[in-house]
């Protein structure tokens, strides 16, 4: 151990004494080598293509000396582009297929239609049962989220427990060697409906790890806040510091120091064009000063002793912080300008949130493709855009080529059978205890799914009446998209029916412990809906 530490101090010694222009050149050279290296065996007829010669360990090289661009390294090898060579000099803009819903009418009124022909359209290109997209719909849960947020900071005063929770955050330090969740004090404060909101739009994942799977999401308010950011990160850190400061028993910062304090967040709001007002650190800071003195807050306790004298009542009083008159002028100055913040920017600033975040994953997908010459996979897809999906993306799509099909759920109990006909979900009743069937697309909402439902099967069948004679074979083969609201996607083939088949259970939903999880099935029937309705117990002759 010492004889490394001494080799250490030894290469520090060296490196001090050395020319550092002389060392950045040998340096420069030796890398420049291992490029030299990686081109020469990649060649063929006289040059290379980019993709076979940058490898992992050469690409920090050509974006360091080279600024990224491959015509440099082949000018500075005075070799010419390679034939089959394809550079990009600038990546596709991103397109975002998002606030379409508000334009159905002037659509329709275009090309002549029904709006609501437009909206069923928009609907199917979206992938679930309505013409809002998921962006769309988690845009306006954040804004009534927001109304509740406010209003809890806004009628929040002395004797009421702090607000301490009524964000989902990181984990909180208990002690040392302790942590633990931060308080879910929004259970008791949000409203109810804007708990569901958020419960239902954020109760699942995706997992980087995992990009194939859809797993359950233990913490939505916490992935719903993160959508949010800076803004929820400033205005309830500086309405915690005002309760802290003045109620107890400490708070992290003071209130004429919070914008040092909130440094990253009020840089992120600028950087969102979105900045908090000068005027509001200077009305906080004159409003420390005209707060009262502070006043000790102690904890007493009593202990009473029997002595050969009778009774002793022991009191001992510890001082555990202070508070200071006047939380509720600085609360209601923090709410003023709250208030005229949210007014002037927060629709902008949630927009920008979402545009941002999901701009960068459409950049990031066309930087691959560009270099690779063609799509990402799952996992490397994942890698870039988990977090954008969580933030702001539950269906089962059917896609079916050959022959018209009819799309239908069937909602289960323990004994795999229905309760009664009416959990049988399709064109006729398209919706039933948070299943919904629209076209192509079964929706489930598993919050709204029965404590005593299990699973919940999607049926596709052939519209014979379209079609009698058709079956499922090569030729009429059908596949199954399933989304969640973290918008990752898996699909489903099914093997080939080769026995005369016309309906088929394509993919199930079942309860797992306290989650749900997905299954592709793939199970055909050539005895017609008949069969399966006898199955499921399902009374055909009603």
């Amino acid at each position: 151990m010492r004889d490394s530490k001494q080799a250490r101090l030894d290469l520090l010694d060296t490196l001090a004494a050395a020319d550092l222009v002389q060392l950045v050149a040998r340096h420069r050279i030796q890398r420049l080598q291992g490029l030299m290296a990686g081109f020469t065996m990649k060649a063929e007829a006289g040059t290379a293509l980019a993709r076979r010669v940058l490898k992992k360990e050469l690409q920090s090289v050509v974006s360091a000396y080279f600024g990224g661009d491959w015509l440099a390294v082949l000018d500075y090898l005075q070799a010419s582009p390679h034939p089959d060579e394809e550079i990009l000099t600038a990546l596709p803009e991103p397109r975002l297929y998002v606030g379409t819903a508000a334009q159905t009418a002037d659509m329709a009124a275009e090309v002549g239609i029904a709006e609501g022909e437009v909206q069923a359209m928009l609907a199917a290109f979206l992938g679930g049962g309505s013409s809002v997209s998921p962006v769309q719909e988690r845009a306006a849960a954040l804004h009534d989220w927001w109304a509740g947020f406010d209003h809890a900071h806004a009628v929040q005063s002395r004797g009421m427990p702090s607000l301490w929770g009524l964000v989902d955050q990181d984990l909180m330090v208990l002690s040392r060697t302790e942590r633990g969740f931060t308080p879910r004090l929004y259970r008791q404060r949000l409203p109810s409906e804007v708990l569901e909101l958020v419960g239902r739009l954020w109760e699942t994942v995706t997992l980087q790890r995992h990009p194939g799977s859809i797993v359950s999401n233990p913490r939505p308010h916490q992935t719903m806040a993160e959508a949010l950011g800076p803004a929820v990160e400033f205005w309830h850190g500086v309405g915690l510091t005002a309760w802290f400061v003045c109620e107890g028993p400490y708070s992290r910062t003071t209130l004429d120091q919070v914008d040092r304090y909130y440094s990253r967040p009020l840089a992120a709001l600028r950087a969102a064009g979105c900045p908090v007002d000068a005027a509001f650190f200077r009305e906080l800071r004159a409003a420390e000063q005209s707060l009262g003195p502070e006043k000790e807050i102690t904890e007493s306790q009593d202990s009473t002793v029997e002595t050969s004298h009778g009774q002793v009542t022991i009191t001992s009083s510890v001082s555990r912080s202070s508070r200071r008159e006047g939380f509720e002028r600085v609360r209601d100055l923090i709410t003023r300008y709250r208030r005229a913040w949210a007014e002037q920017h927060f629709g902008a600033f949630v927009e920008h949130r979402w545009r941002s975040e999901l701009e960068e994953v459409a950049h990031q997908y066309h930087r691959v493709v560009a270099a690779k010459g063609r799509p990402p996979t799952l996992p490397q897809f994942a890698r870039f855009a988990t977090t954008a999906a969580n933030h702001w993306t539950g269906t089962v799509r059917i896609i079916c080529t050959g022959a018209p099909v009819d799309v239908s759920a069937v909602l289960l109990g323990r004994n795999g059978k229905v309760r009664n006909d009416h959990d049988l979900v399709f064109y006729n009743h398209p919706h039933h205890d948070g299943v919904r069937v629209g076209g192509d697309t079964v929706t489930a909402d598993l919050n709204l799914i029965p404590d005593d439902i299990t699973s919940i099967a999607v049926i596709v069948s052939i519209d014979l009446e379209a079609q009698p004679t058709t079956v499922f074979d090569q030729h009429t083969q059908w596949h199954a998209d399933i989304t969640q609201s973290s918008g990752t996607q898996l699909a489903f083939v099914p093997g080939p029916f080769s026995s005369g088949e016309t309906v088929t259970i394509a993919v199930e939903l079942y309860r797992r412990t306290n989650s749900w999880k997905v299954r592709g099935v793939g199970q055909g029937y050539n005895t017609g809906l008949a069969g399966l309705a006898t199955d499921y117990g399902i009374n055909v002759e009603a």
